[in-house]
């Protein structure tokens, strides 16, 4: 909550002076917040880091995270298809392109293929430490643990074995309401194939649920499951590379320079 924004001139004027930043009187925490902290702070970074980029054309895991080295400025994003007339992406100076005449910077470009490839590499060796599948193990056999007790296959597979009798149940009505000509023949063979359609996916449905009550799979292997899945897909997601990376800049040898957000900057040729 912010206060003494503003200050009077006089009692017995309306008018008011805009006070400086330093004078106002802020008091923090005074509402419940509708997000929590670290939510608002990596929405605030992934909004930020497409500020930075004018390109609505092409989309791309770094979007926003590319700089100049030499100039400091957002690199431009251009495409260069070759004769199969598939889209290959390069960054570009931007201050070069508008600013060519004046000698401002250099030309020099790069591969977007080129520069997300050293940068995942990168982030994947920064981040073996953290991510190791040993210590995730233990956290997500409690979490498969736990889901597991939550489950109750019993009543799901009750409930689809009630559908299915039900369904059953109406195809036999529907057959003798053919026979004695209270359902035309068209209309029989419509809701006929609907409704078998709906029951045999319910049988496959109760096969799969019969299959793991009687072999469930174990804890650990799912566990492991679940932590390979993450792996493979943690060092592409664009949330975690923005939480990490504060950008990455292209110098005119072609040299990439990632800045994280939480240690010195790392050179890639």
């Amino acid at each position: 909550m912010v206060q003494e924004q503003t200050v009077k001139i006089s009692y017995k004027s309306k008018k008011c002076l805009k006070q400086d930043r330093e004078n106002w009187v802020v008091v923090e925490n005074t509402h419940e917040p509708l997000i929590d902290k670290e939510t608002f702070q990596k929405v605030r970074m992934l909004v930020n880091s497409r500020k930075h980029t004018r390109s609505r054309t092409y989309d791309f895991l770094l979007k926003g995270l590319i700089f100049c080295h030499e100039c400091g400025y957002p690199m431009a994003v251009l495409n260069r298809p070759p004769v199969s007339g598939e889209d290959r992406l390069f960054f570009v100076c931007r201050t070069y392109q508008r600013f060519t005449k004046a000698g401002v910077c250099s030309c020099h470009s790069i591969k977007e293929q080129v520069v997300t490839e050293a940068v995942l590499a990168k982030v994947r060796e920064v981040c073996e430490a953290y991510l190791d599948p040993k210590k995730l193990q233990p956290i997500a056999a409690d979490a498969v643990e736990k889901a597991r007790k939550a489950e109750n296959h019993e009543a799901e597979i009750q409930s689809i074995q009630g559908k299915i009798d039900s369904l059953t149940a109406n195809l036999d009505k529907m057959y003798m309401d053919r026979l004695t000509g209270l359902l035309a023949e068209a209309d029989f063979e419509r809701i006929y194939q609907r409704v078998k359609m709906d029951r045999t996916s319910l049988e496959e449905k109760l096969k799969e649920l019969d299959a793991q009550k009687e072999s469930p799979v174990s804890t650990e292997d799912r566990a492991r499951e679940l932590v390979q899945q993450f792996l493979d897909s943690a060092y592409t997601s664009r949330e975690l590379l923005v939480s990490l990376i504060e950008r990455v800049e292209l110098t005119e040898d072609k040299q990439i320079i990632i800045k994280f957000r939480f240690r010195e900057l790392e050179a890639i040729s």
